[in-house]
């Protein structure tokens, strides 16, 4: 993992030349200040970030954009993200046995050519969230607005997805993610598999069982929080019960917002 404050003794000092100055950085004071592995002004509360996840056809995305207008309405800047596929290195060769691949299909050990392209998945996400956070660690510290990173999926999507698959190694999946900054909150949007597959239509009803599961344990193992989704819930009274959870009174109300899509 990434040093944080509790790393840095208090009162280290860097002493280096600029310009022919001699210039001494307080490593203790500037930790404190902020978190390394979340890029969370701690100072101040003009930062937030927060994530969905869960399988395709849980209502991410809708809630994604009801998140975004209820915080705009209130005088927010609201940046949505989504970290997933390829971003970055768009011009780079794909492959269709990772993205499409099924765990039958990936027993034994995996080909070189599947495990570099997840590699390379990872780290273009990797990037692209760190480039997210920065940026929206900037608009917070220079900007008169507070600032809230909305991101459809995180990077535990990617590990759950590679961890299904068995394309990457545990231990190398949980080294991106401790490399990879995270949302202060993440939120499972719960559904029953049959119910995303009539949303979805896009896989075969095994797969939306078996990434329940995955996400179920990850859920668990990471304590995320947990918002039920039946299949007669509005997508406004969803939008109500995350607000509650991020301190949203009124997330299920819809106005036009300011915003910007990374």
């Amino acid at each position: 993992m990434l040093p944080g404050a509790s790393w840095f003794p208090v009162g280290c000092r860097l002493r280096t030349r600029a310009f022919g100055e001699r210039v001494a950085v307080n490593f203790g004071s500037w930790a404190n200040r902020y978190d390394l592995r979340s890029m969370q002004v701690r100072s101040s509360q003009r930062y937030r970030s927060i994530g969905l996840v869960g399988v395709d056809g849980s209502g991410k995305s809708t809630q994604i954009d009801l998140l975004r207008t209820s915080l705009g309405r209130t005088g927010n800047h609201v940046v949505t993200i989504h970290p997933y596929g390829r971003k970055l290195l768009r011009w780079l060769p794909s492959s269709r046995n990772v993205h499409h691949a099924t765990p039958l299909a990936c027993q034994g050990r995996p080909r070189i050519r599947r495990r570099v392209v997840a590699v390379v998945e990872c780290l273009d996400i990797a990037c692209y969230l760190w480039l997210s956070h920065a940026r929206c660690l900037m608009l917070a510290r220079l900007g008169r607005q507070p600032v809230w990173l909305l991101s459809d999926r995180t990077f535990d999507c990617l590990v759950v997805k590679h961890t299904r698959l068995r394309t990457l190694p545990a231990r190398v999946l949980s080294w991106f993610r401790a490399l990879t900054p995270s949302c202060d909150a993440i939120i499972w949007l719960q559904v029953e598999p049959a119910v995303a597959a009539g949303r979805d239509r896009e896989f075969d009803p095994a797969y939306y069982d078996d990434m329940t599961r995955y996400y179920q344990a990850a859920a668990h193992r990471r304590g995320w929080v947990v918002v039920a989704v039946a299949a007669d819930t509005s997508p406004r009274t969803i939008a109500g019960e995350i607000g509650k959870q991020i301190g949203i009174a009124d997330a299920g109300c819809a106005r036009h917002s300011q915003r910007d899509h990374v």
